[in-house]
């Protein structure tokens, strides 16, 4: 709702209330007490009012230092990992020269499938956490690299 539409309404607000206010002083022998009860509301109104306005201020300066710690967070350890990218790094940590039919069947083909671990294995790589060695004699091999070794220690998943 932007700020003219808000003043509109609370001019709206304002002259209904007076014209309640001038309504029962006309037709009621205890209108001073109506009166009374009235500006009561309408004081508590723009103290609520003013309230209001203070909490969302300090609503968006708190969303704006919760982004910049996320920023700060972020940086200090690095993009977070998918829960999947997180298993498969451990898996190979564990097993140095894992192939990926063997990581295939780690991991369980119910809980990956074939191509999202294909997915997942570009992504490791493309972010320096492992590397893959196609051998003559022998199958492929998938190795932790430096970054991932630094990622698993820093999130105390392997010491």
């Amino acid at each position: 709702m932007n700020s003219s539409t808000k003043d509109k309404i609370k001019g709206t607000a304002k002259d209904a209330m007076r014209k309640v206010k001038a309504d029962l002083l006309q037709e009621s022998p205890s209108a001073a007490r109506y009166k009374a009860e009235l500006e009561k509301l309408e004081s508590d109104y723009k103290a609520l009012t003013s309230e209001n306005s203070d909490l969302r201020t300090k609503l968006e300066a708190a969303r704006l230092e919760i982004n910049e710690l996320k920023e700060v967070a972020q940086q200090a350890h690095g993009v977070e990992r998918s829960a999947i990218e997180t298993c498969i790094l451990i898996h190979i940590s564990r097993n140095a020269g894992i192939n990926t039919a063997q990581l295939s069947s780690a991991l369980g083909m119910s809980r990956v499938s074939k191509e999202a671990l294909r997915f997942h294995l570009e992504e490791l790589c493309n972010a320096n956490f492992v590397t893959f060695c196609e051998g003559w004699d022998k199958d492929d091999e998938w190795t932790l690299r430096q970054e991932g070794r630094k990622y698993l220690i820093e999130r105390k998943l392997i010491s």
